[in-house]
This record gives C-alpha cells, sequence and structure tokens, in this order.
C-alpha cells in the first residue's frame, strides 16, 4: 500500500495517487463523500491535474467513485481489498536491470 505520492518512485504517480485514495475511501470516507475536486486534489498531492485525472478515471473505471462534472468526486463503494495488485504487478514485470535504479 502506498501511503504518499513518492515522485522518484519508479511506480508511475497516477498508480501512486490510486493506492493513496482507495485507502482514504476504505478508512476514512463512507457512500456518498465528496473525494475532492481535480484542482483540490492536485494541490493536497502535489501533482498535476493530469495525474489526478488519471487516477480518478481508474477509480470510476473500478465504480468506486462517481466523478460530476463540476461537482467533484464522490464515493459510490467501498474498494475491494486488491487495491495494491496493480503496483505489485507494475514492480514485479520490471526487469532485473530496471530494478536496480
Amino acid at each position: 500500500m502506498v501511503k504518499n505520492i513518492d515522485k522518484s518512485s519508479p511506480i508511475p504517480l497516477y498508480i501512486q495517487l490510486e493506492s493513496v485514495l482507495r485507502n482514504k475511501i476504505s478508512n476514512k470516507l463512507g457512500v456518498n463523500a465528496p473525494l475532492g475536486t481535480i484542482k483540490e486534489l492536485c494541490k493536497r498531492y502535489d501533482v498535476s491535474a493530469i495525474t489526478v485525472k488519471r487516477a480518478l478515471k481508474e477509480l470510476a473505471n473500478a465504480g468506486i467513485i462517481n466523478r460530476i462534472k463540476s461537482k467533484g468526486n464522490f464515493v459510490l463503494k467501498q474498494p475491494s481489498l486488491k487495491s495494491d495488485k496493480k503496483i505489485m504487478g507494475f514492480v514485479s514485470n520490471r526487469s532485473p536491470h530496471q530494478q536496480q535504479n
């Protein structure tokens, strides 16, 4: 589980942010709770709008959040416990040469 965004990590920022948001939803937010706007999330996590949009898109595609234009992003359901599968897959799929960097 990623708790903070690590810009020096080989894991893409949008995947890290998705993990952070999944954790926040699991531990602190209930159904229909606001997750924040793109602008708010950019500022809170110090990442670009493109990174936030990609992470939110992944959460929306998983059916975890509902994105409402000009309103914000809202929790639809609690994420499954398999939330970090993407991060683990990303790390394990790297070649040994890439992992040394």
